[in-house]
Parts: C-alpha cells; structure tokens; sequence
C-alpha cells in the first residue's frame, strides 16, 4: 500500500456520461466518478508543432493512487489543482499495491 504521508494532493476521476441533448445527438459530457488521495509528480511542459504548424504547448503529469477495483482507464479524464488532464496510460503499481495514472493537459487551459 502506498504511504499516505505521500498522497497530499486529490484527483478527481471523471468519466464520459451517455447522455443526449433535447435534439438527441450525443452530450460530450463527464460526470465525477470518485476523489481520491494522490502523490504528483512533476509536470513536464512541452511545446510542439501540430499539423498546422501551429506552436502547441501541453503539460505532462504523473500521479499514484491506490489500488480500487474500479481502476482509471485511457478513456477517463482527471482533474487536479483546478486543471484537467486526458489520462493517456494507467500502470499497476506491484500487486494491488496502486495506480500510476500519466495524464495530459493543454497548458492554455
């Protein structure tokens, strides 16, 4: 289990809703799906040419949690400190021991 003198931050994990709008096409809505005790690790800024050739900067973070049953996926979303990142990978920590969730976020937003 992880040390909980080291989760001193919450991410909220958030999930995609099916819900439709009055007009039946599909919301992109996300609804919370727990909050729970983290540890960051330090963002990493990137800036980089998207097709356009336009300058795109993002940030990169890294955060553990424990173990749940109802672990994150690469389709989830979370958000930390009032910024919200598409998780782009989850890995075990050991066996049960916690997550490692990688995120990205725009750093305009």
């Amino acid at each position: 289990m992880i040390r909980a003198g080291k989760l001193d931050r919450q991410v909220t994990i958030l999930r995609q809703t099916a819900d439709d709008d009055d007009y039946g096409e599909p919301l992109d809505a996300w609804s919370p799906l727990y909050t729970v005790a983290a540890s960051k690790f330090e963002p990493r800024a990137v800036e980089a040419a998207d097709g356009d050739e336009a300058r795109v900067a993002t940030v990169d973070i890294r955060v553990r949690i424990r173990h749940r049953a109802d672990a994150p996926t690469a389709k989830d979303r979370m958000t930390m400190d009032g910024r919200e990142y598409d998780i782009t990978g989850v890995r075990e920590i050991q066996r049960r021991k916690g997550f490692e969730i990688d995120g990205i976020a725009r750093a305009d937003d």
